[in-house]
């Protein structure tokens, strides 16, 4: 991928080290990184997954919400077959703006509508949205 003619792996890869940052700011400017320098086409996607499986289970709410919003918008279908089930039980969460964050139908939505048009739509995310009630 190329930004104004210059290539972007640099990038990629220094967003990949702020994400795997303990601290809350660091996460969101790596996370805003990936947004804006990836698509579901690149081969980092495969550490991205990992990293926001763990940031599903982070104690802090802000922070499942920064991966919840970044996988919104960039995932891609073996990402989003991948962290189904995680996005399904954070559903089912005891703190309201997860719940609220999941439940919006934002994140569910742009999944969907990415990944409709095509053949291998994941079974999973329909079944995670008879889940969510969206």
């Amino acid at each position: 991928m190329h930004m104004l003619g210059y290539a972007t792996q640099f990038g990629q890869i220094e967003s990949l080290k702020l994400i795997a940052s303990p601290k809350f700011p660091e996460k969101r400017i790596g996370y805003l990184g990936l947004m804006v320098l990836l698509d579901e086409r690149q081969k980092v996607l495969v550490l991205v997954t990992s990293s926001m499986r763990n940031d599903f289970k982070h104690a802090n709410p802000y922070v499942v919400g920064l991966a919840l919003c970044s996988l919104g918008n960039i995932s891609s279908v073996d990402m989003a077959r991948d962290l189904a089930s995680e996005v399904e039980k954070l559903c089912r969460h005891q703190n309201p703006y997860i719940r609220k964050k999941v439940r919006s139908g934002s994140e569910a939505q742009r999944l969907i509508s990415r990944h409709s048009c095509t053949a291998r739509q994941p079974i999973c995310l329909t079944r995670f949205l008879v889940s969510a009630d969206l």
